[in-house]
């Protein structure tokens, strides 16, 4: 298993986005943690069509602030301790909201890790179980305990949304390469350093490889374990606009200061950059946001 963290601070707006992940080929399970942002797939979505393996079911486990999952059609509101499993990650559109919002997200492949569900399943934890799972991000988080046994704490939490286990932690170990724990590293850097303009040739220099070996590299690393992206152009474009536009919902927020923390040389660009991906102007961005929120507050599915 491979141990990812990203994270983007917006510190003049007192706001960031962060997720620690547990990558495998057969799963990953993030732990996300965000700060005065609102993640909107609902308009993220119109920008970037979803790659990895979105056929995955999933599990979402609220720990702090609120969310709303869309899936198949209705509406899921969440509050601390609700787990929702749904079918198919492609499926989900979520909406991340809270000052700080605490996350984890779990798919996997159906029957290996846990069996595929045959429905939306949703659950409340108890206290005692809330506690435990917080307890599990927390270790994900700053990089303590084994690695297996926060997975397996998080798949007793899904039992309770009729998760059923296939297999136990002591059969998910499964060991990356050196290059693929030093690309996981480079990748890390820089999509958390995007004022910084990260070019394919700072990561070529760092890897040691030439630019078109790195990029066939990153298109196999990002295949293999299913994370959102193709080669190199399409992740750091992905992060720049996709980080960009939740920090655009931070009240206070300029274009100018957006574009400069993702690595955009002016406003015009950042702007620029949004149309072209089919997502509203900078200034538009909150307005477009909370009519999304507005528009599905009152659809709510309670099962």
């Amino acid at each position: 298993m491979i141990r990812s963290e990203r994270r983007v601070d917006a510190p003049a707006l007192a706001a960031f986005l962060s997720n620690v992940a547990l990558v495998h080929t057969r799963f990953r399970l993030h732990a996300v943690q965000n700060a005065r942002v609102i993640n909107e797939d609902l308009l993220l979505g119109r920008a970037f069509r979803r790659a990895g393996k979105p056929s995955r079911p999933s599990m979402t486990v609220l720990l702090e602030g609120a969310a709303r999952l869309t899936a198949y059609g209705k509406h899921h509101r969440l509050a601390p301790g609700d787990v929702l499993v749904v079918v198919a990650r492609d499926a989900i559109q979520m909406r991340q909201e809270g000052d700080p919002y605490a996350s984890f997200a779990l798919e996997w492949e159906p029957g290996w890790l846990a069996e595929a569900p045959t429905r939306t399943a949703r659950a409340r934890l108890d206290a005692r179980a809330l506690r435990r799972a917080r307890d599990a991000w927390s270790q994900l988080r700053a990089g303590d305990g084994d690695a297996e046994a926060i997975v397996e704490a998080v798949l007793a939490v899904g039992r309770q949304a009729l998760v059923r286990v296939a297999r136990p932690a002591a059969e998910l170990r499964e060991e990356a390469s050196t290059r693929e724990r030093g690309l996981t590293e480079a990748l890390d850097h820089l999509l958390s350093n995007l004022a910084d303009q990260p070019m394919m040739l700072d990561l070529s220099q760092r890897l040691e490889v030439t630019p078109r070996q790195l990029n066939r590299l990153i298109r196999e690393y990002n295949r293999k374990y299913a994370f959102n992206a193709g080669g190199w152009l399409d992740t750091r474009n992905r992060r720049r606009l996709l980080v960009g536009a939740t920090f655009m919902t931070v009240p206070g927020a300029t274009a100018a200061y957006v574009a400069s923390l993702i690595g955009y040389r002016s406003a015009t660009a950042f702007a620029r950059a949004l149309r072209h991906a089919r997502l509203p102007p900078p200034s538009e961005i909150a307005l477009e946001v909370q009519r999304l929120g507005e528009a599905t507050v009152t659809l709510v599915g309670g099962s």
